[in-house]
């Protein structure tokens, strides 16, 4: 029988012990909010969840509806927010997920890598690399929808984020 160690355990049993990139020990930061999509957000509407530092390592964004509304679905990814508090600007509209459903019933199902953008190796870099900055921004992104298919029917939402940082 052999013996395999991952990079993390490799660096904890050297000697000395080798310091490990904080992207894979770092501190964990969790967000989540909740939000009511109607009738009233037509495509193309944004809408603002929660912001998350640029230098945070997603590990997974959960994604929850009640399913109420049988027509619908939003991009999920990142925005910059002006100092003015208006002015957004697209970082990557749908780095998480391109054009997921409100319609059926989830709860915290994890659409991180639905795009295809975040591979399993991304999920362990910082998010302006993950988003494909050359370099940290510093600051925060803001995770946000936005609407593809209007809704015909109130859906309430639900956006968690976990990761390190």
């Amino acid at each position: 029988m052999a013996t395999y160690k991952s990079e993390l355990a490799t660096n904890a049993t050297a000697q000395p012990v080798v310091k490990t990139n904080p992207e894979k020990t770092g501190q964990a930061y969790n967000a989540g909010e909740t939000f009511s999509l109607t009738t009233d957000h037509d495509a193309a509407d944004v809408i603002l969840m929660f912001p998350v530092p640029t230098n945070t390592t997603v590990r997974a964004l959960l994604f929850s509806t009640d399913g109420a509304s049988t027509t619908g679905a939003a991009d999920f990814g990142l925005y910059t927010l002006g100092n003015d508090g208006t002015t957004l600007t697209a970082v990557d509209v749908d780095l998480f997920a391109s054009a997921q459903a409100v319609t059926s019933a989830l709860t915290r199902s994890d659409i991180t890598g639905e795009a295809g953008t975040i591979t399993i190796n991304e999920r362990f870099v910082p998010l302006w690399e993950a988003a494909g900055a050359a370099s940290d921004p510093t600051g925060v992104y803001w995770v946000a929808l936005t609407v593809t298919t209007d809704v015909d029917d109130t859906t309430v939402i639900g956006l968690e984020i976990e990761g390190v940082f």
